[in-house]
């Protein structure tokens, strides 16, 4: 494993700004986000719920006023009712431990909570193209659901390879955007369309944070095979670059490994500046 990523991946040095916040839990499914475009958002679209929405809770409690919208289509109140009542049953029966009957409970009682009131969730994957099929929605589709009098909004990503699909998309709504989370998913059998996406999105945004995700492989060049990314609007100011990764605020997506370690090389790209 190289100790330093190579040059050619020095596009991803991320840039430094203050009042870096972590939002969300402290494993997988928090993210570092600035505090000022959390505080003055005026909505959420939320791509990749699963059962961990940590970072929608966070978000609500910062900014109690913007609208919550999250999208997806392997849970819902609906989905995680009937699993606990099989999960009931199954302890009923000696297959399914009381410990496990009563987290399944939990996970549906504080999904009702919180999307049945503080947000709203759509039962739908989010595709590329609309084909106008049940059960999916285009990001175009979520952007006119959430309203044109929401003008900053946070959008995040979270969608296990299918983010390739819809960068297009994103950058034509980039004037909505003030920040982007995104998780970026196979990125070295995706190499060349991971990094198009990258600098893609840079024409429009600026890249300041980047972690690896530990549960994913690290492979040769030093490069995990999941990269979250947080970008904000551009604001035009030069900016210094992070030359080591992880920072305090981040923490293992699986805590029971290290975390992932990114270094990059300022001998190799007079741009990158070392922040201590």
């Amino acid at each position: 494993m190289a100790d330093t990523l190579p040059a050619a991946l020095d596009f991803l040095a991320p840039s430094v700004v203050p009042n870096l916040l972590r939002v969300g839990n402290w494993k997988d499914g928090g993210y570092i986000v600035p505090y000022p475009v959390i505080a003055s958002a005026q909505a959420l679209i939320s791509c990749g719920i699963n059962r961990e929405w940590s970072f929608e809770e966070d978000f609500r409690a910062i900014n109690p006023r913007a609208a919550i919208h999250g999208y997806d289509h392997t849970v819902s109140e609906r989905i995680l009712r009937r699993q606990f009542r099989r999960g009931l049953l199954g302890f009923a029966i000696g297959r399914v431990s009381r410990a496990e009957a009563a987290r399944r409970f939990w996970l549906w009682k504080e999904f009702r909570a919180f999307f049945g009131s503080k947000a709203r969730h759509f039962e739908e994957k989010i595709v590329a193209e609309d084909a106008h099929r049940a059960g999916e929605a285009t990001l175009d589709r979520a952007f006119s659901r959430i309203g044109t009098a929401h003008g900053d909004i946070i959008l995040k990503i979270d969608i296990e390879g299918d983010e390739y699909g819809i960068i297009g998309t994103i950058l034509s709504h980039a004037k909505r955007i003030s920040a982007l989370v995104i998780e970026f998913h196979y990125t070295t059998r995706r190499r060349e369309e991971f990094c198009r996406a990258v600098l893609g999105l840079q024409q429009e945004f600026e890249l300041v944070h980047l972690h690896g995700n530990n549960c994913s492989p690290i492979y040769p060049d030093g490069l995990p095979g999941a990269l979250e990314l947080t970008f904000v609007r551009r604001t035009g100011e030069s900016l210094p670059k992070r030359m080591e990764l992880p920072i305090d605020l981040d923490r293992p997506n699986d805590p029971g490994r290290p975390d992932c370690s990114l270094r990059f090389s300022s001998l190799r790209n007079s741009r990158l500046a070392a922040v201590t």
